[in-house]
């Protein structure tokens, strides 16, 4: 499966597109995977995307969209993997994204991963949402922070 087809079959996985788009029976992202600069990573499980916030930027927005088939630690593990892959390789000084304020489930993942709240805003779909941010140093600090954790 290439990329888009990769990312759209994900984003229009019910599970996924009622929280991406709500009211929609579908969804085309072509034009996310076109446009330079912005990363894509996942399976047929889960996705988790990033976009320079402005052209040339060092900050991206990230959304996640995982499928019933990776769920708790797996999911945890896998967008780990990815912002660690975004801030080393990448070079991403902070990331961040909103999250509606009733998804309980994405909010728990923003705080796991080490995000802290900002602020609030409306999405395009006057969803009142919670703005997370993870800065590299912050990541850095709780990467190590977790794997002490673990290894004890």
């Amino acid at each position: 499966m290439n990329l888009i087809a990769l990312l759209n079959y994900v984003a229009n996985q019910p599970e996924v597109l009622r929280h991406v788009a709500p009211g929609y029976a579908n969804i085309d992202l072509t034009a996310f995977c076109t446009k330079p600069g912005n990363y894509i990573m996942g399976d047929e499980g889960g996705c988790v995307i990033f976009a320079p916030s402005t052209a040339n930027s060092t900050v991206y927005e990230m959304h996640y969209l995982l499928t019933n088939d990776i769920r708790g630690r797996d999911a945890l593990y896998f967008t780990r993997f990815c912002l660690e892959l975004m801030f080393t390789k990448q070079g991403a000084t902070a990331i961040s994204g909103l999250t509606p304020r009733d998804n309980r489930a994405a909010r728990a993942m923003n705080r796991a991963l080490g995000a802290r709240p900002v602020g609030e805003q409306t999405d395009i779909f006057g969803r009142l949402c919670i703005k997370y941010v993870l800065e590299r140093e912050q990541w850095v600090q709780f990467s190590a922070a977790s794997s002490a954790v673990s290894v004890h």
